[in-house]
């Protein structure tokens, strides 16, 4: 319910996420409570998440059932003018229909739109879904650019990937577009303290990455650590925050990133990051955190690249874990310079007030 008050209201629309992602979706769902934006009242508008073999599907059901929620805030008269709609991903077909309704009913609302997945960002899922039909993309995403009235990248090198695919960022009229970062600020605050044990923390789904394989293996070939993969006993916030508060490491196997929130997150709670030398991760994280491509291609013989990968990765691991008490204070030094770069309230909060 959102209560009739003097203040503006975000209506935040959370982007689908696998039931089994509940780390994933909780960035979103947090950070407007942050006490930056005290100034606005904040109504989370969610979906509801239908199971299907299609990731498609459940995700276009879920933005329906989004859909259904706005038009029955039309219909009993809770969008104002001034109200801001806060799209999380700015791939969301409601952002068309909701552009129509504000002139229909004459409301003055602005539209916001987070870019980080897309066509145009060859590390975003929908690169991998769409790239052949890149025809249909490119109009999509340049329709969703020209209706929101503020656009914003993570950073600048998103900002650069869909100036080259395009070329038509500087041609907008009345459209506003800017590197703000995403607003997770919240995450270096109110920081919990508890005594470290020797835990390294696999956060991701289980999925058909072979670097998974590889950490499950450490269980066997560092005893002296606990290897733990969050999904299966922490997919819980306050668990996973407990978790992360008593681990040493973050071990990511991904082999393409467009966000890497939740390694921020393990580094301002202290932990060491691993990560590969591939796409994000290269902009993101020093090279001190990034572990050596593949010895072998896995296509030509998995077992060799499972044997030699793990052998690779357990050295670069063991010798940081092994004196973590010397990497600590340099993790919250390269954390608070990657929290001031991509995941600062500052520059969003300023220009959210302007709109």
């Amino acid at each position: 319910m959102i209560e009739p008050t003097g203040k503006r209201t975000l209506h935040i629309l959370l982007d689908y996420t696998p039931s089994d992602s509940i780390i994933d979706s909780s960035y979103w769902r947090e950070c407007f409570y942050d006490e930056d934006f005290n100034n606005f009242n904040i109504n989370i508008i969610e979906g509801q998440n239908m199971s299907s073999d299609s990731y498609l599907w459940s995700d276009t059901a879920y933005k329906n059932v989004q859909l259904k929620n706005i038009l029955n805030l039309l219909q009993n008269n809770k969008i104002k003018n001034g109200d801001i709609f806060v799209f999380t991903n700015a791939w969301n077909f409601i952002a068309a229909p909701l552009s129509y309704f504000r002139h229909e009913y004459g409301l003055d609302i602005k539209l916001v739109g987070f870019w980080g997945q897309g066509v145009y960002n060859p590390n975003s899922p929908q690169w991998r879904m769409f790239q052949d039909k890149n025809l249909w993309g490119k109009h999509q995403e340049l329709m969703l650019m020209k209706t929101y009235d503020l656009n914003c990248f993570l950073s600048q090198e998103h900002y650069d990937l869909f100036e080259k695919k395009y070329k038509v960022i500087r041609t907008f009229q009345r459209v506003q577009v800017e590197v703000t970062g995403y607003p997770f600020q919240y995450l270096s605050r109110n920081l919990d303290t508890d005594a470290k044990k020797k835990k390294v923390v696999f956060p991701y789904e289980l999925n058909d990455e072979f670097h998974v394989p590889i950490f499950k293996g450490f269980r066997f070939e560092m005893p002296e650590y606990e290897f733990v993969i969050a999904r299966e006993n922490y997919n819980n916030r306050n668990r996973y925050r407990s978790l992360l508060n008593e681990s040493i490491g973050m071990f990511c196997g991904k082999r393409t990133e467009w966000n890497p929130v939740v390694l921020y997150e393990g580094m301002v709670r202290g932990l060491i990051p691993f990560v590969p030398d591939q796409s994000m991760f290269q902009i993101v994280f020093p090279d001190k955190y990034r572990y050596l491509p593949s010895l072998v291609a896995p296509k030509n013989n998995k077992m060799l690249y499972l044997v030699r990968n793990s052998f690779q990765l357990k050295e670069f691991l063991k010798e940081k874990l092994d004196t973590y008490d010397t990497w600590k204070d340099v993790v919250a030094k390269d954390a608070k310079v990657i929290g001031d770069t991509y995941y600062s309230n500052s520059k969003f909060k300023t220009l959210l007030c302007q709109l």
